[in-house]
């Protein structure tokens, strides 16, 4: 019976032959580690997916100050200035 082998990634190649003369508890085995990977890959993409919302909010943030920071500007300036003016009355 061939033995299973391990590609460069690591991952679990198996020929049909084997899958098919190998035991009951190899099969539970072999089962479980790729119901094992297959609950790591859906932890990394779920990660991956919140990186690139991230990613995606940051260059949309950068978008909006690329077409309007001359206006936002102008308004904090505004502001600070209407802040100022109520402090110095006080």
């Amino acid at each position: 019976m061939p033995k299973p082998r391990f590609n460069s990634e690591q991952q679990l190649t198996l020929p049909l032959e084997y899958l098919t003369s190998a035991s009951d508890t190899s099969l539970r085995n072999f089962e479980a580690m790729q119901l094992n990977h297959a609950a790591n890959l859906e932890k990394e993409i779920r990660s991956m997916e919140r990186e690139r919302k991230k990613a995606a909010v940051m260059a949309e943030m950068a978008r909006l100050l690329i077409e309007n920071r001359d206006a936002l500007l102008r308004h904090l300036g505004d502001h600070l200035e209407r802040v100022k003016g109520e402090e110095s009355a006080a």
